[in-house]
Parts: structure tokens; C-alpha cells; sequence
């Protein structure tokens, strides 16, 4: 016997339940979609925390093998003529010698130059764009060409110093002098527009929130040349040495969300 066609009918969504069923998952969607965020900001903060802490690891045992010295920085070198904007590069300024934190790079200091990278960058210098270079090691004179990190090394000189070519290790108090915070060299290069972790000489990380966004709308959209604008950049590290300040939270620097992310 063939099956009545009422047996054999299917049934299905109406017009009214798809558009229902399409409210429900809208309104999800923006419910959630904060909270996706913000744990994801989280998620790469961490890891930022994690690459900085190598990072202290290789400066504290470059200082042990260099007479408590950290890496030099040649763009630094004098203080009347520093390019304090440039501290994020791996390389000297031709790219023929490594230099600053570069001189960490594929020693027992830093193997992986992965941790030089953070996961949350979003402007010029992500690591896939130096990933063929740095996987053939060939970084050997005139080779290698000019490389940047997403962090920004202090370098071997003060750049907050009231002496011009006082060396960053007199007088100073490693465990609470910062050393490596985010990228500075523009505001692209900022990792976590709201805030960046600090590494200090003592290893420790911590994250500092920007206050007013104040460090990261005082560095320029542009590279600048020359020594222009080296003012900014040390009104910037001078805000990054701040005292931490309350959030209301009684949690000090807070940890608010990068906008960046």
C-alpha cells in the first residue's frame, strides 16, 4: 500500500520561528561577543607577560657574563644624540651587526626569536615579516638588513637621566628599574593601547595601565627621523617608571582590556 500523504509530509520552520530563531542568536552573539574579546585580551596579555620573562631571563644572563652590563645599543649609545624611538630594533641601524636585545638572539640567552614578538601586535613588524630570515640563522654581516622586535628596550643608557651619558647600571636599583616594556617606536607598535607589562631588572613582570591613554596618544603615528621628537619617548618611559595608581578596585594598575587586540 503507498503511504498517505499525510504520512509522508515533513515538517518545518515557518517564516516566524526563523526569524525568531535569528533574534535568539543575534542577541547572543552580542552578549558574548565582549566577553570573547576581553578573554582574548587576557589570553595575549599573558602570553606578552611570558615572551618578557624570557626576554628578563637572557638579560640577566648576558649581565652575569658581561660584568653585570646589559646590552648595548649603538642609536643610544650618547644621550645628546640618541634616537630613543629606535630601541625596538634587533639590529643596528644598517643591519649589519645585531644589536640591543638582538644581542640576545641564538645564544643560551634566547633560542626562539619568537619571544621577541608579541602575539597582540598589530602594526609594521609582526614576526612573519623577519620568519625566513631568522629560520636560515644566516644573520651574519651585511645579510640580514634592519629588524625589529615589538618591544622597546631601554638600553644601556638612562634616556630619564639628568647626566647625558649616565650608563643605566649607576646608582640604580635593578629590581625596580624597567628595562623592556611594549613597542613605542608609533602607536601601531604600541601592543595593548590601554597598558603594557614592564620587565624589570630583577626579571619580574607587571602590567602598568596608561592612565588617560596618555602614553600611547603622546607617541607618534609616523616613525619620526632624526632625534625628532626624542621628548616624547622620554616623557614616555618617565610615565612608565609612575608609581602605579589605584583603579578604585584597590588593585593598583587595574588590568583593563587592550583596545588593540
Amino acid at each position: 500500500m503507498s503511504p498517505s500523504p499525510r504520512s509522508t509530509g515533513r515538517a518545518g520552520f515557518t517564516i516566524f520561528e526563523l526569524l525568531v530563531v535569528i533574534s535568539i542568536v543575534t542577541v547572543l552573539t552580542g552578549i558574548l561577543m565582549p566577553v570573547l574579546s576581553s578573554a582574548r585580551s587576557a589570553a595575549g596579555r599573558v602570553r606578552c607577560m611570558s615572551n618578557m620573562r624570557q626576554i628578563g631571563c637572557g638579560l640577566i644572563e648576558y649581565s652575569e657574563r658581561h660584568g653585570d652590563d646589559v646590552p648595548r645599543l649603538s642609536v643610544t649609545a650618547n644621550r645628546s644624540t640618541a634616537q630613543w624611538g629606535e630601541a625596538m630594533a634587533l639590529t643596528s641601524p644598517t643591519g649589519s651587526y645585531l644589536d640591543g636585545l638582538g644581542l640576545l638572539l641564538f645564544t643560551l640567552d634566547v633560542t626562539d626569536p619568537r619571544v621577541f614578538y608579541c602575539p597582540c601586535h598589530m602594526g609594521d613588524h609582526p614576526f612573519d615579516r623577519y620568519q625566513g630570515i631568522f629560520e636560515t640563522r644566516n644573520l651574519v654581516l651585511g645579510n640580514m638588513g634592519l629588524i625589529y622586535g615589538n618591544y622597546h628596550y631601554r638600553s644601556h643608557m638612562d634616556p630619564t637621566a639628568e647626566n647625558p651619558n649616565l650608563s643605566l647600571l649607576k646608582g640604580r636599583n635593578l629590581s625596580s628599574t624597567v628595562l623592556v616594556v611594549d613597542g613605542m617606536r608609533t602607536r601601531r607598535d604600541f601592543n595593548h593601547s590601554t597598558g603594557t607589562n614592564r620587565l624589570k631588572g630583577d626579571g619580574s613582570v607587571d602590567w602598568h595601565l596608561d592612565h588617560g591613554n596618555l602614553i600611547y596618544k603622546a607617541l607618534p603615528l609616523e616613525p619620526t627621523s632624526s632625534f625628532i621628537g626624542n621628548d616624547v619617548f622620554i616623557d614616555a618611559w618617565r610615565w612608565i617608571d609612575a608609581k602605579p595608581q589605584s583603579d578604585g578596585s584597590g588593585n593598583g594598575d587595574g588590568g583593563g582590556g587592550s583596545q588593540d587586540e
